[in-house]
């Protein structure tokens, strides 16, 4: 996950890997680019921008019968409840949800008791976890 200030364009670094994630979203401090940590560069970024370190997975997962609006609520409910740092980012049908490294297991376990089928997506590829 990173953070560049208002007014940077979009990064073409930030392209999804080929079965790979990546989210820009803009809101009123600049971009936050949630992309795989090896296509941040480490050099050639605004003196503002801010990198996060923190290990950060994601969850691609599809809510099983929830409607749409239903979703996020179903998403962040065993999150809230085991108290796990949460990031949700939408694209192609499927939520993601990014949680940091110690939480996956934890995480794993709450979505799929909710009902959510569960795909392991690293930011650099996906592996399935089964259901």
């Amino acid at each position: 996950i990173c953070y560049l200030p208002e007014g940077s364009p979009e990064p073409g670094w930030a392209a999804p890997a080929v079965g790979g994630f990546s989210s820009v979203s803009v809101g009123p401090n600049g971009l936050r680019v949630i992309c795989p940590e090896i296509s941040v560069p480490r050099q050639g970024l605004p003196f503002d921008a801010h990198v996060n370190d923190d290990s950060w997975h994601a969850l691609r997962i599809h809510p099983g019968g929830a409607a749409r609006e239903d979703s996020i609520d179903l998403v962040l409910r065993p999150m809230k409840r085991a108290r796990i740092p949460t990031v949700i980012a939408a694209a192609g049908g499927f939520d993601h949800v990014l949680v940091q490294g110690e939480s996956v297991t934890k995480a794993v376990m709450g979505l799929r008791e909710a009902g959510c089928e569960v795909i392991m997506a690293s930011l650099m590829g996906s592996n399935s976890l089964g259901n």
